[in-house]
């Protein structure tokens, strides 16, 4: 395995989102497959988890020592 476990979990939780938007994205032979719902999600999953990023380093940063 060449990826944490965790990363496993958050790829998971992703493709349960990504069932509402378009199931067809989570065919694993469909390479090359590119709706115009499956772009938005890509996009819009990127820019939450970012904020998410974000967030937590803000909370890790005001945590008093």
């Amino acid at each position: 395995m060449d990826y944490p476990p965790l990363f496993a979990w958050f790829e998971k939780s992703l493709s349960v989102v990504a069932q509402f938007f378009d199931p067809a994205m989570l065919i694993v032979s469909n390479l090359n497959y590119a709706s115009a719902a499956t772009v938005a999600f890509q996009r819009l999953s990127v820019i939450l988890t970012d904020f998410v990023l974000i967030y937590a380093i803000w909370q890790y940063v005001q945590h008093d020592f």
